[in-house]
């Protein structure tokens, strides 16, 4: 048994699934027969030989219908699937919030440069004038 399907195999048995009862012929239609037409036949096959989908006599013609197996193997990949959409999900979310965390970072430090070169000038003018600054502290005490 096969632990993961083909895209084509996926689609094959969701459609069957879905579309039951179906004509061999009904899925090959569904996808593309111009093109396709070869392929999806032996997707069908291969899908029959690993027990995945079955064929019984459905209204005079042969009509593939999903087995355990196939049943089992499309519930994996939704599964497999959800996982995937999950952690995709979750990258984003913290790709996102890596960024607004980062802008948050990249505000703050603007701040504190801002702050520091405020601080800095005002303790250098202090520093330049403090013999005129207690100059005039005196005058203005008498």
């Amino acid at each position: 048994m096969l632990n993961t399907l083909t895209a084509l195999e996926y689609e094959i048995l969701d459609y069957v699934l879905s579309a039951e009862p179906c004509s061999k012929l009904d899925v090959i239609n569904h996808f593309d027969p111009q093109s396709r037409c070869v392929e999806v036949d032996e997707t069908i096959r291969h899908l029959a030989d690993n027990g995945f989908i079955a064929f019984s006599d459905h209204r005079c013609e042969w009509s593939p219908e999903v087995t355990p197996e196939g049943w089992h193997a499309l519930s994996v990949c939704k599964e497999v699937a959800a996982q995937h959409a999950e952690q995709k999900a979750e990258k984003e979310t913290d790709k996102a919030q890596a960024v607004e965390d980062k802008r948050q970072d990249r505000k703050h430090d603007y701040l504190v440069a801002f702050f520091s070169a405020v601080t800095g000038s005002l303790l250098t003018l202090l520093f330049e004038h403090i013999s005129e600054i207690i100059t005039f502290i005196k005058n203005f005490l008498h």
